[in-house]
């Protein structure tokens, strides 16, 4: 009697799995490069996310500031209008209308803060910057004064009503840090 066939013989048999394991370990690669791809895009894409709602946030922060500025150049302009008027008519007509000039360049310049976006105003600033060095060097030094300023006048009024005593002397006030009794 013969032996019944097996289909595959020993020796082939260990041929082929050497190929079965290198296709294994080939669609195992492929299967690992995909996952790290996918994660690679889903982190890129997080990334982005978080970046741009980090940039809307600057945006908006830069939106507001822009905003306090203009309000507050507009009520600083309104103050040196008033002053032109108070020497309109104490007869110093010259003074006045310096002072008025002053005043009507506050105010051009708070609507246009008020009407442009944060980055057409950075824009403006640094192009006029590259063109008039002198002059920009110059308005950013009697901006800062005029900034000081105004936030001391600003300390100086939120220290009476907090109730500190004032020392008085010639026409300036230094706010004491000791309470009155």
């Amino acid at each position: 009697m013969t032996p019944p066939k097996t289909g595959t013989t020993a020796p082939s048999k260990a041929a082929e799995d050497p190929e079965r394991a290198k296709t294994a370990i080939s669609n195992e690669a492929d299967a690992a490069k995909d996952q790290v791809r996918q994660a690679g895009e889903r982190l890129r894409d997080e990334a982005s996310n978080i970046a741009g709602k980090a940039k809307d946030a600057v945006n908006e922060r830069a939106h507001e500031g822009k905003e306090t500025v203009a309000a507050s150049m507009t009520d600083f302009a309104a103050a040196v209008r008033r002053a032109s008027d108070e020497l309109g008519e104490r007869d110093q007509s010259m003074a006045a209308n310096l002072v008025r000039e002053v005043a009507s360049g506050l105010e051009d310049a708070s609507r246009a803060i008020h009407g442009r976006s944060v980055g057409d105003l950075t824009r403006s600033l640094s192009d006029f910057a590259r063109r008039q060095p002198a002059a920009f060097l110059l308005g950013a030094t009697v901006a800062g004064i005029a900034l000081g300023r105004f936030v001391k006048a600003s300390e100086d009024r939120q220290g009476d009503a907090d109730g500190r005593a004032v020392e008085t002397v010639g026409i300036a006030e230094y706010p004491n840090r000791w309470r009155i009794p």
